[in-house]
């Protein structure tokens, strides 16, 4: 019967150690944000190269600036050089007196479906984070839910993203 307490005291040291060295989500920032839900469009395909990793794509569409910020699996940290990459698209909406810039927010297909909604979300709100201590107002940023924050339509890489677009005045 000695044994049956060593077992058990050996599985309940086993269970403090996994809780302790579990990992830790990411802290979720809590911020007010004005969504609209619009219909996921397919992207346009990038001039550059996608990054396997963090990184920024640049392009113009339709005569208008568009930046793709890609992150790391499951990280929500800027790429470096985000100001450089960036000047672009903040500096079409400072000259076009009412444009906004879109910010929209993916993951790719693996783990939690929660879990990566609030992953992409986050990412989204970096990203407006940065944009805004570059000098862009906030009500100038406008984020966009996509109907479906999961990109199962190319690499995974490509799908762990946050897409700036310019949006006219209407």
């Amino acid at each position: 019967m000695r044994w049956l307490w060593w077992l058990l005291g050996l599985l309940a040291l086993a269970g403090l150690l996994w809780w302790l060295l579990r990992p830790k989500p990411e802290p979720v920032v809590v911020a007010e944000v004005t969504e609209a839900v619009v219909p996921a469009a397919p992207a346009a395909a990038p001039v550059e190269a996608v990054p396997d990793g963090a990184g920024i794509t640049a392009q113009e569409v339709e005569g208008k600036p568009e930046v793709s910020v890609y992150f790391d699996t499951a990280k929500t940290d800027i790429y470096p050089n985000f100001d450089a990459r960036t000047e672009a698209v903040r500096k079409y909406a400072a000259d076009h007196a009412g444009s906004k810039l879109q910010v929209s927010g993916y993951n790719d297909p693996r783990g939690d479906a929660a879990m990566n909604a609030e992953l992409s979300k986050n990412r989204a709100f970096a990203v407006r984070d940065a944009l805004v201590k570059l000098g862009v107002p906030a009500d100038a940023i406008v984020l966009v839910k996509p109907v479906d924050t999961t990109d199962d339509t190319d690499s995974l890489a490509r799908a762990r993203r946050v897409d700036i677009t310019v949006v006219d005045a209407q």
